[in-house]
């Protein structure tokens, strides 16, 4: 959904104890063929109601597929000629899956 609003003001008036942590961003990308990969290391800091810090990582896995290809194989897939559609959606996702499980 697009929002073509000023988020900064909607956080700066936030009710106390809404407002969004800041975030710290270590972003890691590659490409392998038709794929990129993002691998960010999101790192926060939550103060609590008694004023103590904590940090909190989270980790997060981008997957970006090549639009070109999708839609070059999407076409064939509709035109009823010999595609790679499924494979290519689903190829490098269920390694990812398979990779994060066993993470």
């Amino acid at each position: 959904m697009k929002f073509d609003g000023d988020i900064d003001e909607i956080i700066r008036n936030a009710p106390a104890g809404e407002k969004r942590p800041e975030r710290q961003k270590d972003r890691l990308s590659y490409t392998q063929g038709l794929y990129q990969f993002d691998l960010t290391q999101v790192t926060s800091e939550i103060t609590a109601p008694n004023g103590t810090i904590r940090i909190e990582r989270e980790h997060e896995l981008e997957i970006e597929v090549s639009t070109a290809a999708i839609r070059q194989q999407g076409q064939r897939a509709a035109n009823g000629e010999p595609h790679e559609y499924p494979s290519l959606v689903e190829g490098k996702i269920g390694e990812a899956v398979a990779w994060v499980r066993g993470a």
